[in-house]
């Protein structure tokens, strides 16, 4: 039904197969142009104004604190095996920010490296040791810091990985 509604006019590119065609991969190359041209406008400004792409992104999303990757990969290995990783906190903030604990339960610890005092618009990097268990086959888990800013507030992020069989 939607073919019938929707269908192009096929007669032009029959007619005249170069021209149509010519026409059409200038028209896509244009509407490329154009986002080319928008994009690096966006990110030169969200450079220009925040110092950073990155740090844009988290006042738009209004993060003051964050975790990079937000899913970190452990890679694979059987189960009982220990993965590290690390992972960055930044601080988007004017005020430094204190993370004094994390994520401790029978698979991942992140206290290794706490306390970590990140200054203002700087990141602080934070070994996590994953301990794979479970079934064979990819996983993900949440973790997560605790950060004394204004208070206390939980920043989380992901983990992912695979068991081997």
């Amino acid at each position: 039904m939607l073919l019938r509604v929707g269908r192009p006019d096929l007669k032009a590119l029959w007619a005249t197969p170069r021209q149509t065609l010519t026409a059409s991969v200038l028209a896509g190359a244009c509407v490329l142009d154009a986002i080319l041209i928008m994009s690096s406008i966006i990110l030169g400004l969200a450079y220009a104004r925040f110092g950073s792409v990155a740090a844009g992104i988290a006042y738009f999303r209004n993060e003051p604190i964050s975790v990079q990757p937000r899913l970190a990969d452990v890679g694979e290995g059987n189960s009982g095996e220990t993965r590290m990783v690390t992972v960055d906190v930044a601080n988007w903030t004017d005020q430094p920010i204190r993370v004094i604990g994390g994520t401790s339960d029978c698979s991942c610890t992140v206290l290794g490296d706490l306390p970590v005092l990140v200054p203002p618009h700087q990141s602080r990097t934070v070994a996590v040791a994953m301990t794979l268990s479970g079934r064979p086959g990819i996983f993900t888990r949440k973790a997560g810091f605790l950060v004394e800013r204004d208070g206390l507030q939980a920043v989380t992020f992901g983990l992912t990985g695979r068991i081997l069989e």
